[in-house]
């Protein structure tokens, strides 16, 4: 996010700082991130693809019906079944809403 950086006082425009930050990970970690990326690109992947169906077809996909399908898949498929199952404190819902307490 740009810093401004205006000095009031001489009527410059506002400035930016920019930052570049190099996360190092261990290897080991470095796996298990990666796995539960892949499998949480293959979760949003799918819900898109049944959001988008449901449109067409003039149903419609809330976050309930996408937390059921969420519980198959991760029922019928043992690589979804080994990464983590807690939201991380986020909603199930579309991308375009913000999170909120409730």
């Amino acid at each position: 996010m740009p810093i401004e950086t205006p000095p009031p006082h001489t009527g410059q425009e506002a400035g930016y700082a920019r930052f570049a930050f190099r996360l190092r990970v261990p290897s080991t970690a470095l796996l298990g991130l990666s796995g539960e990326w892949d499998r949480c690109r293959w979760v949003w992947n799918r819900c898109v693809a049944e959001s988008r169906a449901a449109h067409q077809a003039g149903q419609e996909r809330g976050p309930a019906r996408l937390d059921e399908l969420l519980t198959g898949w991760r029922a019928a498929l043992g690589w979804l079944r080994e990464g983590g199952s807690a939201h991380g404190g986020l909603s199930q819902e579309s991308p375009r809403v913000p999170w909120r307490e409730g």
